[in-house]
């Protein structure tokens, strides 16, 4: 066999398995390895004279397994409900969640790429496939997939009958496109998108676009949208409450508290949902100081390891006994962003006696469910612009 064809064969067979999650992983990375040690027996035999093939082989089998990827992408669907007895007088609630995949599904992380990134980026897929799956199988299983499903059956045991609760992610299925689809098979005649999330991320922002796709296909539907969260004086109050129930020290000067937000870089330095998440950190750190916590043992950091670690030296510098880190913002929904703390707080060289301990923002806690109550029948009475 020509070391052109192994060559095709072994980037061809490595990137395929990409789209495995399961025991033929295993023998697919074997048949990889073996290919690979036969292209380096046979380049050393020749002394490297036949590199040029190895190149050609390379790319050729690296465009093609890119090409079986792409067709491989999750194809957006809805099921209708049946017997409902669903009437014109009915609302569809879509709740939208933005929260790490719960397991590896390579048709969703295609479809995810191919929305995000133009044609001229394809070639980046298998990279961003690779990366991803060890992500996911490094963080397991995401809790928050059953934070959002209970969030979902308690709006509608408070909403009754009146109102069809439906659950969409923006980047695994349900999709918020397939949610609609959905409610409107169904026969609601008023959707209602609430998304779950304190600001208005570009993830979370692109539902705006699917909305409009959907307005050109359908008619006498109305559509509305909630606000964000991150005005709710009732979801900086749940905060106060999470924080204190987590919290051990007798004298609250003792408590050195860090409030996480999201992350920041060149791209979203600008964005406005940077300034939305600084707002509602700097509300909550103003109704911890009226709950009597230090003043100066409230601190602000993005989601960035460095500035966090920064922060957790400067409480310890005043010999704080216990370290609460709080996760705010919409990352908190996602297990890499909880992990990135904890990997911090383990190779942490603190003092002996400190206690630390993760916040997490997002549980559904009657806080928010009565705050997504309150903005749903406030987005009910508002007119479609």
């Amino acid at each position: 066999m020509s070391i052109l064809i192994i060559s095709f064969l072994f980037i061809f067979t490595f990137i395929l398995n990409l789209l495995s999650n399961s025991t033929y992983e295993i023998i697919l990375y074997m048949i990889s390895g073996i290919l690979l040690y036969t292209i380096i027996i046979k380049e050393k035999n020749s002394k490297f004279k036949d590199y040029k093939k190895v190149i050609t082989g390379l790319i050729i089998g690296y465009l093609v397994a890119n090409i079986i990827l792409i067709n491989n992408e999750y194809k957006t669907t809805y099921n209708v409900r049946k017997n409902l007895g669903v009437t014109e007088n009915r609302t569809a609630i879509i709740l939208l969640f933005d929260m790490d995949l719960n397991n590896y599904n390579p048709a969703f992380l295609i479809k995810n790429f191919k929305d995000s990134n133009s044609l001229f980026n394809m070639y980046k897929l298998p990279i961003n496939l690779y990366r991803q799956k060890i992500t996911i199988s490094k963080y397991g299983e995401n809790m928050n997939m059953y934070y959002s499903q209970s969030i979902l059956e308690q709006l509608q045991n408070k909403l009754g009958e009146s109102s069809i609760i439906y659950g969409s992610y923006v980047n695994q299925s349900p999709y918020i496109e397939e949610s609609i689809q959905e409610a409107i098979a169904d026969g609601s005649k008023e959707v209602i998108i609430v998304p779950i999330s304190l600001v208005g991320t570009e993830a979370i922002e692109s539902h705006h676009d699917k909305i409009q796709e959907v307005r050109f296909n359908v008619e006498n539907v109305e559509f509305k949208s909630t606000d964000y969260l991150w005005n709710s004086e009732l979801i900086a109050q749940s905060y106060i409450h999470k924080i204190n129930l987590n919290s051990k020290a007798i004298d609250k000067s003792r408590t050195g508290i860090i409030l996480v937000g999201e992350k920041l870089n060149k791209k979203t330095e600008d964005n406005p949902y940077i300034k939305q998440d600084i707002l509602f950190r700097k509300k909550v750190s103003n109704l911890l100081k009226k709950d009597g916590y230090d003043n100066n043992k409230v601190r602000l950091s993005f989601l960035d390891e460095d500035q966090v670690n920064e922060e957790i030296k400067k409480l310890m510098e005043y010999g704080v006994g216990e370290i609460i880190i709080v996760h705010v913002s919409n990352e908190a929904q996602k297990n890499s962003s909880l992990y990135t703390v904890e990997n911090l707080v383990e190779s942490l060289d603190a003092p002996q006696g400190i206690k630390f301990t993760q916040v997490y923002g997002w549980n559904p806690s009657e806080y928010l469910i009565t705050e997504l109550l309150k903005s749903i029948e406030l987005v009910k009475y508002k007119s479609v612009k």
